[in-house]
């Protein structure tokens, strides 16, 4: 009978045999180039790490098909040092994390084994925003697939440990390469640092199958929760993970279509949950629905609009998806544009909107490649016209009916 943690285990270790099999300076400048890029996405996607995996958890409920309630997310910090690090887990349901896609996707660089179309579901599908979790520390730990006997997916990526065995291993190979010019030497020298290796951690994914991983069991059973799916990092900066989780508004919950309950708990936190109630939607026949929706322990009420197309829409070019959420609770302010998240675009509305836009690496702002300026300016469009012809017929058809509109 296949044992699908074994074939894992197998498959991932084969898989790091051949990426440290370098054949010549060609490989030498693929793992250079490889560690730069992995660089800079780190810095460009700096301070959304806790964004990239709620997306991702997301993404991974919705590919279950998970009743928004099951969509639960743990965020645990353990005990801090002085400097203020400690352990991180980040938990959460739905379809687990496979060796493949540790071979094609979190192991590569603009690679994504998820879903293309967009209005299909997925959100994140460049291949990059898992890379930022190497802001939080140098060391990130991956368990997936619940199994009688553990994880099927246990891999470790470690910048330091993977560059010391690929320089044990291939040392010897790299100086005696006879194609080798001087930019091919730097990069060598540049990952033979022992402080600060120019190194690419994730190309190199370590089985960590020999791992105790009893400590991780009450993670995986958090209260009445069972997660599928943990990522561990051993030595994160837990100062910068309770700042992003301060900054995450509950309410841009409502626009990840599965909104997940966020659970901030551990013995290096107070205990604090984020999470939205969303009522029984109104399905009409022009792909639109409509729901009323609230924050617990808030006097926060919202009206949620979302609109889909179909295929053929979607092929000639139409928005894919459009949500604008309107404010039921006196004094809301004005709100940024959404990509599911927010940008730093204002919209000088008291609207929460949310489109397809092409953004830039930190996903804050417009992209400024000109090929892309057309299609924001559709987007925009788009949510005008849904706002004019959908959105405030039925808030003022329904003026009396929810109180906070008046008309």
């Amino acid at each position: 009978m296949d044992d699908p943690r074994q074939r894992a285990k197998e498959e991932l270790t084969c898989l790091l045999e051949d990426r440290l099999d370098f054949k010549g300076a060609e490989s030498l400048r693929l793992v250079g180039s490889l560690a730069k890029t992995e660089r800079i996405i780190t810095q460009e996607y700096a301070e959304r790490t806790l964004i990239e995996l709620i997306q991702n958890a997301r993404d991974a409920a919705l590919l279950e098909d998970l009743d928004a309630k099951d969509c639960e997310v743990l965020i645990w910090i353990g005990a801090r040092d002085e400097a203020g690090r400690g352990k991180l887990v980040v938990a959460n349901r739905g379809s687990p994390i496979t060796w493949e896609t540790v071979r094609s996707s979190l192991s590569q660089l603009g690679e994504s084994t998820k879903v293309l179309d967009q209005n299909a579901g997925a959100i994140g599908h460049k291949g990059v925003g898992f890379k930022s979790v190497l802001e939080l520390g140098p060391v990130v730990e991956v368990y997936s697939g619940p199994h009688d006997a553990g994880f099927v997916v246990q891999v470790r990526f470690d910048v330091v440990t993977a560059r010391d065995r690929c320089v044990r291993v291939c040392g010897a190979v790299w100086d005696e390469l006879a194609d080798i010019g001087p930019h091919e030497r730097a990069i060598v020298e540049g990952m033979r640092r022992a402080d600060d290796p120019m190194f690419p951690g994730l190309y190199f994914p370590l089985p960590h199958y020999d791992a105790d991983t009893d400590d991780l069991a009450g993670h995986r059973n958090h209260q009445d929760a069972r997660f599928d799916t943990l990522i561990c990092v051993p030595d994160a900066d837990l100062e910068m993970v309770e700042k992003q989780f301060a900054e995450l508004q509950p309410v841009t919950l409502l626009l990840l279509g599965h909104a997940p309950r966020i659970c901030l708990d551990g013995p290096g936190a107070t205990r604090t949950v984020k999470e939205v109630v969303v009522g029984t939607a109104e399905h009409r026949a022009d792909r639109v629905t409509v729901a009323t929706a609230s924050l617990p322990g808030t006097e926060e009420r919202w009206l949620l609009f979302r609109r889909t197309v179909d295929k053929a829409e979607a092929d000639a070019g139409k928005a894919s998806e459009l949500c604008i959420c309107v404010p039921l609770h006196p004094e809301a302010g004005h709100q940024n544009l959404h990509l599911y998240f927010p940008t730093a675009i204002g919209s000088g509305l008291p609207l929460l909107m949310h489109g397809f836009f092409k953004v830039d690496a930190s996903r804050k702002h417009f992209s400024s490649k000109p090929q892309f300026a057309a299609q924001n300016e559709s987007v925009r469009r788009e949510l005008a016209a849904f706002a004019k012809d959908i959105v405030w017929p039925t808030v003022f058809t329904q003026a009396g009916t929810h109180e906070g509109v008046d008309g």
